[in-house]
């Protein structure tokens, strides 16, 4: 395993939340999973999120808090859990939303 996946945040039903599909090579299936980034700006992607994921069963999986910046035509992406600096991607602008491969900070 090399800690790395691959998410697509967009714009959720509530306003200031974002709907996730994400995978990880950490996963023991090949499937996508399903989370919710909650605590946003209504109409941004960029902001500070607490951000749920569900497993492959759809149990909850992690939560972490999230930190989403845009600099230039790039979305940088930081992950913390309890404060602590846990993974870091980058993103580009898709339909409706941004994608984002991330990896384990080193």
């Amino acid at each position: 395993m090399s800690d790395l996946g691959i998410v697509v945040y967009r714009p959720g039903r509530e306003p200031g939340t974002l709907e996730a599909d994400w995978y990880s090579d950490e996963l023991d299936r090949k499937v996508v999973c399903k989370g919710v980034a909650k605590g946003g700006i209504p109409g941004r992607i960029e902001g500070d999120y607490k951000v749920f994921y569900c497993g492959p069963d759809d149990e909850d999986d992690d939560c972490f808090d999230l930190s989403i910046e845009k600099e230039g035509e790039i979305f940088v992406g930081r992950w913390f859990e309890k404060g602590k600096f846990i993974y870091h991607g980058f993103g580009i602008v898709i339909d409706g939303g941004i994608a984002m491969a991330w990896q384990k900070v080193k």
